[in-house]
C-alpha cells in the first residue's frame, strides 16, 4: 500500500519471488477502507486517515485505510508489473496457498465475482451469484 511496505521493498521482493505463486497480496484494511471516512477509532483511541494510511494523534501508524484492489493499483503501478500476474497474487495464489478453491472458475468454486476494466477500475462484483450494489 505504500504505507507499509516501501516501493523500493516492493520491488525486490518481486524480483526474487516471480512468478506469482510465491508472493501473495493480502490487505489489512480497517473499517474507514472504501470510504471517504477522514476519522475512525480504534480500541476508543481516535485516527485520522494519512493517504493509504490510518495514524494515531501521534502521527504513528495505526493501519492501512487500503483496500485489496488499492493494493493491486498501487503493486501494478509501483513495480510496472503484468497487471494478470498482480491479479493471480491477489486472487488464485493466496486461494491455493490454503487450498481454497476460491480465486478460480472452476466447476465447485465459490461463485463469487469481481468484474474489472482494463484500467483495473471496479465495474462489478456478484456475491453468490448475485450482483452487489
Amino acid at each position: 500500500d505504500g504505507v507499509h511496505v516501501a516501493p523500493e521493498m516492493a520491488r525486490l521482493a518481486l524480483r526474487a519471488r516471480l512468478p506469482a505463486g510465491g508472493l501473495v497480496l493480502v490487505s489489512d484494511a480497517m473499517a474507514p477502507a472504501g470510504t471517504d471516512s477522514v476519522e475512525a477509532t480504534l480500541d476508543g483511541r481516535p485516527l485520522r486517515r494519512d493517504g493509504a494510511a490510518l495514524r494515531r494523534p501521534d502521527g504513528g501508524l495505526a493501519g492501512s485505510a487500503a483496500t485489496l484492489l488499492d493494493g493491486v493499483h498501487w503493486l501494478a503501478g509501483i513495480a510496472a508489473i503484468d497487471p494478470a500476474l498482480v491479479l493471480a497474487m491477489a486472487t488464485s495464489a493466496p486461494a491455493a496457498r490454503i487450498g481454497a478453491r476460491a480465486g478460480s472458475l472452476l466447476p465447485g468454486s465459490p461463485a463469487d465475482l469481481v468484474w474489472l476494466a482494463p484500467d483495473l477500475s471496479l465495474r462489478r462484483v456478484w456475491r453468490a451469484d448475485s450482483p452487489l450494489k
